[in-house]
C-alpha cells in the first residue's frame, strides 16, 4: 500500500506542475520561451503518463477490495485530469503554430512573412499530424498485438485447465478402484482369519488326542499293564465260548486222609 501512495503523490505533483506550467504559458510574450514552455509541458504529460502507468500497475496488487476500489476512482480521476492537459496543450501548441506563422516583426523585407515561409510551415504542420498519426497507428497495432498475446494466453490457459481436469478425473477413477481393491482385500483377510481360527482348533484338539494317547501308554507302561488289561486276573469271561465240564469230583474213605484216586495208583 506503501507503493501505492508513494506513485499516488508523484503523479499529483506531476499533474499540478503541469498545470502551472500551462496557465503560465499563455501570457508568455517571448516566442522562444512559450516553445520552451510547450516543450517541457510535453515531456512532464509523457512522464505523467508512465507514472499513471506504474500506478495503475500497483493499485492492482492490493488486496483490500474496499482500498483498492479507492485507488481506482483516485486514478480515474487522474487519467481524467490527464486527458484534460492533453488536449489544452495540443490547443495550445496550435495556437502557438498559427502565431508563428502569423507572427513578422520589424519593418524591414527580410523580417516580412513569404509565401515560401507559410508553404513551410504548413508542410511543418502536415508532417507533425502524420508524425502524430503514425504514433497514433503504432499504439493501435501495439493494442491489437497485445491482445492477440492475451487470446493466445488465455486459450493456452484454458487448454491446461482443461488437461488438469481430465488428470483428476484419471485420479478420481483410480482412486475408486483402489478402494474397491482395498475392500476386497480386506474382505479376503477376514476370510483367512477365520480359516486360521478354525485351523488352529482342529490341530489344537488333535494334539490334544495325542497327549491323551501318549498319557495312556505310559500309564500302561508304569502301571505294568496292557491296555486291554492283565492275562489272567479280571478278564471278562467269553459269553459264547463253550462251557466247560466240571472237574472229577474227589472222593475220600472215611478212614483213611488221602482220596480213593491216590490208593488205587
Amino acid at each position: 500500500m506503501a507503493d501505492v501512495q508513494y506513485w499516488d503523490d508523484i503523479l499529483t505533483s506531476e499533474i499540478d506542475e503541469i498545470h502551472q506550467l500551462m496557465d503560465e504559458i499563455p501570457s508568455m510574450t517571448d516566442h522562444d520561451d512559450k516553445a520552451s514552455a510547450i516543450g517541457q509541458a510535453e515531456s512532464k504529460l509523457k512522464s505523467a503518463s508512465k507514472t499513471k502507468k506504474t500506478l495503475k500497475m500497483e493499485t492492482r496488487l492490493v488486496t483490500e477490495t474496499q482500498t483498492r476500489k479507492t485507488y481506482e476512482s483516485r486514478l480515474t480521476r487522474l487519467g481524467e485530469d490527464l486527458s484534460h492537459l492533453k488536449a489544452d496543450l495540443s490547443a495550445l501548441k496550435q495556437d502557438f503554430q498559427r502565431e508563428s506563422l502569423m507572427d513578422g516583426g520589424g519593418d524591414g523585407d527580410e523580417f516580412s512573412p513569404t509565401t515560401e515561409d507559410g508553404q513551410k510551415a504548413g508542410d511543418n504542420m502536415l508532417g507533425d499530424a502524420n508524425r502524430l498519426q503514425d504514433k497514433t497507428q503504432e499504439s493501435l497495432d501495439y493494442t491489437k498485438q497485445m491482445v492477440a498475446e492475451s487470446k493466445d494466453t488465455g486459450l493456452s490457459s484454458l487448454e491446461e485447465l482443461k488437461r488438469q481436469r481430465e488428470t483428476l478425473n484419471r485420479i478420481d477413477v483410480e482412486t475408486d478402484r483402489i478402494d474397491s481393491a482395498l475392500d476386497v482385500a480386506e474382505k479376503l483377510v477376514k476370510n483367512f482369519g477365520k480359516r486360521m481360527a478354525s485351523d488352529r482348533f482342529i490341530q489344537c484338539f488333535a494334539v490334544l488326542n495325542v497327549l491323551l494317547l501318549v498319557g495312556v501308554i505310559l500309564y500302561a507302561i508304569l502301571s505294568g499293564k496292557s491296555l486291554g488289561g492283565s492275562s489272567g486276573e479280571g478278564a471278562p469271561e467269553n459269553p459264547i465260548a463253550p462251557e466247560q465240564p466240571p472237574p472229577p469230583a474227589t472222593r475220600y474213605l472215611r478212614s483213611s486222609p488221602f482220596p480213593v484216586a491216590a490208593l488205587l495208583d
